[in-house]
């Protein structure tokens, strides 16, 4: 018997399927599957009823039924939760599109049944048959085999499958942020608030940066605990503010305000672990505006609270030891 802890995505969909007595697939785009948090088995990412299976057995349906999921999921609004639709073959499901921060990583297709009341007839399916090269008896044993469902259970069931998404979403946010928290770091810069020793900062590849880009980089790693803007940095490099923007965002990847803040951040970071000030102070040397401005932050970046991180055995929140579960 399995422990509560060993329990992963495989088990919660099956027990979706079970109570709600549909089926699902996990259609992955952008390989958010890949984390160990949302590892899959191969029958959660396929259409698994006998329909589905008996009309993906010609290449030409298969393809088809790819390029028709793909242009269902990206059809979809950005502000619109779910849709139901109804496939080239027939087989209705609702479509719930995994969408981080604008980017579609897949989709969640809830259903695969025919709709009550309008399972394909004989004279639909030697159509279909005839079209895909499909064995006519074989796929209409599989279309015997196929349940049927209503809409009324369709949208019943979403609760349970928003509660899917997000978890999806989140456990894909926490991989982006470990990765980003796993960088490694450029050239230290000095930092007298915190005594003796370096800081390290984010770590940005340089050599592909324009002049000034890289002089704007060294800037801030200069002055961002004294509470530099971007219309200062700008001006120093000689360019407008908001080409600056664009231009820093181009080159790096990252907006100069979260860098600036990855900055304070692994600053701070430092400073708890290697001065004896309170957070407070650390907040306030740092340019924070206040303290829980300085804790949402820290977390937000960081996954730790500061008090929390104090008390842990990782050096920094990007080593090794924070990466996945917290060390506790």
């Amino acid at each position: 018997m399995k422990r509560f802890a060993d329990f992963g995505l495989d088990d919660y969909i099956n027990a979706l399927r079970d109570f709600c007595g549909q089926d699902l697939c996990l259609y992955d785009i952008r390989d958010f599957s890949a984390s160990y948090k949302l590892h899959l088995s191969k029958k959660q990412r396929i259409h698994g009823c006998p329909y589905c299976m008996a009309v993906k057995k010609s290449p030409a349906a298969l393809a088809e039924c790819i390029r028709e999921e793909h242009a269902m999921l990206q059809d979809i609004p950005e502000n619109t939760p779910f849709r139901i639709r109804r496939c080239h073959a027939g087989i209705v499901q609702m479509i719930l599109p995994l969408r981080l921060d604008g980017d579609l990583l897949g989709g969640i297709f809830w259903g695969m049944r025919f709709l009550k009341g309008r399972r394909p007839n004989q004279k639909f399916l030697r159509a279909f048959a005839r079209r895909y090269d499909l064995d006519i008896a074989e796929l209409t044993r599989c279309t015997c085999r196929t349940p049927e469902t209503t809409l009324k259970a369709l949208r019943d069931s979403s609760t349970l499958l928003f509660l899917l998404r997000d978890h999806i979403l989140s456990c894909s946010r926490n991989k982006l942020l470990e990765q980003n928290l796993a960088r490694s770091f450029a050239r230290p810069s000095e930092i007298s608030a915190a005594g003796s020793g370096t800081v390290p900062t984010p770590r940005i590849l340089r050599h592909s940066l324009s002049p000034e880009i890289r002089s704007a980089l060294e800037l801030v790693e200069k002055n961002y605990k004294d509470g530099v803007s971007r219309e200062e940095i700008a001006e120093k490099v000689g360019l407008n503010p908001s080409h600056f923007s664009r231009r820093f965002k181009h080159e790096t990847g990252i907006s100069f305000r979260s860098y600036l803040q990855e900055c304070r951040i692994c600053a701070a970071a430092y400073m708890i672990k290697h001065s004896k000030l309170r957070v407070e102070n650390i907040a306030m040397k740092l340019g924070f505006s206040s303290s829980a401005a300085f804790n949402r932050s820290f977390r937000a970046l960081t996954g730790f609270s500061p008090r929390r991180f104090m008390f842990s055995n990782a050096e920094y929140p990007w080593s090794e030891k924070t990466r996945g579960d917290e060390p506790f």
